[in-house]
């Protein structure tokens, strides 16, 4: 078997997520590499950044929520566009703010838009993928938020020095460009269609589309009370660990990444540098989680991710030459993102249709608690002169996570998303 076996219309549904996917990591990192110039023509504090740093995953925590429940009502792909929208026109209008309020309202606007395509994205996608190649596919999908953060860095590298940080915020409404492509190349979830008792249309798309499983009419509306039921507390319990842990994490390290070189002494230009080295360590690390996860399973590859990305934040936390807090940073960048493409392949499989976008969206959105947290936590630790404290949380809530998964997750590899 080669590494990915699609049908062509299953590629191109693949292509149309992985290009969107892409263009909302691109907005979402373009902030952290702007953070330092945009504090000194604002004149804004340590806190003033930290609130600008969590109103991105704030709106991401509101529409994971609303946004994804909403997917389960009215489809996948109206709520995929919609998503694409929000992120498009308020990431770039926060380039022409001159005021804290006006930059945190279209942050956090943006940010609804971001999570809702990576929650709902990443369910429609699950629902086209064969089963032998669903959670390789998904992961694939997912490690496009590598391409898209690496070229934020790369245009921040170049841009921000030379044209400042409003311009490299204005390319933000390049998520605009992924409308069109989804409008023409992703169709609704059969699986969904046939949920809502849109039978005919659901066997035709499943015939266009080589599908070999189809969701079945639903008796009763999905509710939210339905994700802690017998059957799927335990799932849902160890995704909102999980979930937390793992964006924490990430977004704690990541959009503070080029702000803490600086503190190491680095010019601006030589830490956005070393951001892109940091981050295209990203891009291995997903390749080798989508080679995983078809092979040893869900369960095994993800708790060995967060594991390494534990340890590596614990030695980050130790380090005291800049080589070695390089060293640990591209580890935790290899570790902690292949673990991301694991978690968006798996969070789909372990709810049924009728909820499969509520299950997602819900545990997409107590990772976003996280991505408020980790931010905000290290900006305050960075008042003090203390980041490795900062750190050291972030290692224990990452090996925590390990050990949930290897305690609580069932494997999915193989399955049907029905059974």
């Amino acid at each position: 078997m080669g590494f990915l076996e699609l049908n062509r219309k299953q590629g191109l549904i693949l292509l149309a997520v992985f290009f969107g996917w892409a263009l909302d990591a691109y907005a979402s990192g373009l902030i952290s590499f702007s953070l330092t110039p945009m504090a000194s023509e604002l004149k804004l504090g340590t806190a003033d950044t930290s609130a600008i740093l969590v109103a991105w995953p704030a709106g991401m925590l509101v529409g994971a929520l609303s946004l994804g429940y909403l997917a389960d009502y009215l489809g996948r792909k109206p709520v995929i566009i919609g998503a694409l929208g929000l992120m498009g026109v308020f990431g770039g209008l926060a380039a022409f703010v001159s005021s804290i309020p006006e930059i945190l309202v279209l942050r956090f606007l943006g940010g609804m838009g971001a999570s809702a395509y990576m929650a709902v994205g990443s369910t429609l996608l699950a629902e086209y993928m064969p089963v032998k190649q669903r959670g390789r596919a998904v992961a694939i999908a997912e490690s496009s938020w590598s391409v898209g953060w690496v070229i934020a860095s790369l245009v921040s590298f170049l841009v921000v020095p030379q044209m400042g940080w409003r311009a490299s915020m204005a390319s933000s409404f390049s998520a605009l460009l992924a409308i069109p492509v989804a409008l023409v190349l992703v169709p609704e979830s059969a699986m969904f269609l046939a949920s809502k008792g849109k039978g005919d249309l659901s066997r035709k798309l499943r015939d266009e589309y080589g599908l070999t499983e189809i969701g079945q009419k639903q008796a009763t509306k999905a509710r939210i009370s339905d994700l802690f039921s017998s059957k799927y507390r335990k799932a849902t319990s160890m995704l909102w660990v999980h979930w937390f842990a793992i964006a924490l994490a990430y977004w704690g390290t990541f959009l503070w990444l080029p702000s803490l070189l600086q503190t190491r002494g680095l010019s601006l230009t030589s830490s956005l540098f070393n951001s892109v080295l940091i981050t295209l360590a990203q891009i291995p690390g997903y390749v080798s989680g989508a080679l995983l996860i078809e092979k040893t399973g869900r369960k095994i590859t993800l708790s060995v991710y967060m594991g390494g990305a534990g340890l590596a934040s614990y030695m980050l936390a130790h380090a005291v030459a800049q080589q070695d807090a390089m060293l640990w940073a591209i580890l935790f960048s290899f570790f902690n993102l292949g673990a991301w493409g694991v978690t968006y392949a798996y969070t789909p499989e372990l709810y049924p249709t009728a909820i499969r976008a509520t299950g997602a969206g819900w545990a997409n959105a107590v990772g976003r608690v996280g991505s408020i947290v980790g931010p905000y936590f290290l900006g305050m630790l960075l008042s003090y002169g203390n980041q490795e404290t900062a750190f050291l949380a972030f290692s224990v809530v990452q090996l925590i996570s390990a050990a949930v998964v290897i305690v609580a997750a069932r494997e999915t590899m193989g399955k049907d998303l029905e059974t």
